[in-house]
């Protein structure tokens, strides 16, 4: 939905947009039935808005990078946040890549924050809607990356979004809102991470500020 409505903007503020999807990878590795659905739905908002598309499969690179922190950050008893970590060593990093191979200037997103630009620095703010704000989501990134960073919806609320949705009759509305780490559909990260490693279970003691031990965890 988010996606879909930056585009309707962006064009209407005159500029030329090409739409590219990630392909990530997903426990169990192959790509799933609602991926593809997923895929089908971008390809048909481009193509009612006239936009050249193609999905990029980084199946690989998210698998090697973002993962491996994830279960490696476990391993060392630390909770990690895959998605703030994905947005600046993979996501933005693989779209600028393929912009500056395309010879494309900005890179643009459905995120909810706002990126100023002044003569002395780059500030990223929050966006509008404080229940959708996603500032703190890409405040890992570099300065010469938000540089190059568009946000359409930053100064709308979700219900503004959803309603443009509806009357452009966007496909995309038929999404559903998903806030899970996306490369577990099931959100069940306890077995995921025993499958990969099952020493990162390791009991322990649940103790309060007076000393007491008041149970125990499973890692």
């Amino acid at each position: 939905v988010d996606s879909t409505v930056a585009v309707h903007l962006l064009q209407q503020a005159g500029y030329s947009v090409h739409g590219v999807m990630l392909r990530l990878w997903k426990a169990g590795g192959e790509i799933t039935q609602e991926e593809l659905r997923q895929e089908k739905l971008a390809a048909d908002a481009a193509s009612q808005m006239g936009v050249p598309f193609e999905v990029l499969d980084v199946r690989q690179q998210f698998r090697d990078r973002v993962v491996e922190y994830f279960i490696r950050s476990y391993e060392s008893g630390i909770t990690p946040n895959p998605c703030f970590y994905c947005n600046r060593m993979l996501k933005f990093n693989s779209l600028l890549s393929y912009a500056d191979s395309h010879n494309i200037e900005f890179v643009s997103s459905g995120h909810y924050a706002r990126v100023v630009q002044t003569e002395n620095a780059i500030q990223l703010l929050r966006g509008t809607d404080s229940q959708k704000d996603q500032a703190y989501m890409l405040a890992s990134l570099r300065n010469e990356q938000l540089a190059r960073l568009v946000l359409p919806l930053g100064d709308l609320t979700k219900g503004q979004v959803r309603t443009i949705t509806s009357a452009m009759k966007f496909k995309a509305g038929e999404s559903k809102e998903s806030q899970d780490v996306c490369f577990l559909p099931e959100g069940d990260y306890a077995s995921f991470l025993l499958a990969q490693n099952a020493d990162v279970s390791q009991p322990g003691d649940i103790v309060n500020q007076q000393g007491m031990i008041i149970g125990r965890h499973k890692g």
